[in-house]
């Protein structure tokens, strides 16, 4: 199985998920029920920054058999109901630590980001037979390498100074404004 792997921040869309919660902290006032928060984030914060070029490619990965995960640090509950509300059923983030049925502010480690990323991905592929020479991954940032380098095909979206230059010194497709 192929899989195609995005990123959320700056690859996916061009925002910030913690200025999104903050977005929605700001405008609220109140503390909401956590699922409805989520559903506003995902609605109200996410969806209009999507960047339609990476949408294409989500469909195009999807139409062609492969398996969409999109994998951020973003708070695995919040993450999921972005995923739904864009139709990206797989999603592996950062899981926060419930107690006695509430979300505490903390969370579970290793945080999904960097080397964190590729460990949480691993783990929610285990026992799946994916074929990461034929797999792709799309990111942002530097802080990624660890996942892009995963993979056989590696996507540099909108990158950063500095996986601009390792992407062009590794061949990797490149996706920006130019």
């Amino acid at each position: 199985m192929i899989a195609a792997i995005f990123d959320l921040d700056g690859t996916l869309y061009t925002g910030n998920i913690g200025r999104g919660i903050t977005r929605h902290h700001r405008t609220h006032r109140v503390k909401r029920e956590a699922a409805t928060a989520f559903a506003w984030i995902a609605e109200h914060y996410v969806q209009p920054l999507v960047r339609p070029d990476l949408m294409e490619r989500v469909w195009s990965h999807q139409g062609a058999g492969h398996r969409v995960i999109l994998v951020s640090g973003t708070p695995a509950p919040l993450l999921a109901e972005i995923g739904r509300q864009l139709g990206i059923v797989e999603t592996v983030g950062t899981p926060l630590v419930l107690r006695s049925g509430r979300y505490t502010g903390a969370c579970e480690l290793p945080v999904c980001q960097g080397p964190g990323k590729v460990l949480r991905l691993e783990a929610h592929l285990e026992g799946d037979s994916i074929v990461r020479s034929h797999s792709y991954a799309y990111a942002d940032s530097h802080t990624d390498l660890p996942l892009l380098e995963w993979v056989g095909h590696a996507v540099a979206v909108y990158p950063d100074d500095e996986l601009v230059t390792h992407a062009q010194s590794q061949g990797w497709e490149i996706i920006s404004m130019v």
